[in-house]
């Protein structure tokens, strides 16, 4: 998340190193599981509202479920999930649903 929100910095300094942190970054807008900070402050919402879309092992589809209980989700967890959203939102790279 520090390199992320420096990825500009990183990008002139770093091509290499940039596309890694864009990579990293796309596959946690994907997967909340791919965090390890937000995989632990949601896995309880995970267990709780998703229990069914985590059996199918589908990150993509935890994601979508985590976003449709936003207002049901615990407080860390909802931070997390709306900075992803947000991310998503501002970079259309990041948004698989529009491409």
């Amino acid at each position: 998340t520090c390199l992320g929100e420096k990825a500009e910095e990183v990008k002139a300094s770093n091509k290499d190193c940039f596309e890694a942190v864009a990579r990293a970054t796309k596959q946690r807008v994907q997967n909340v599981a791919r965090d390890p900070v937000a995989n632990s402050v949601c896995q309880g919402d995970v267990k709780r509202l998703c229990s069914g879309v985590k059996e199918r092992g589908r990150g993509d589809a935890i994601q979508s479920c985590l976003q449709d209980h936003q207002d049901d989700l615990s407080p860390d967890c909802r931070k997390k999930i709306e900075h992803y959203m947000a991310l998503a939102s501002s970079d259309i790279r990041l948004n698989t649903t529009l491409q």
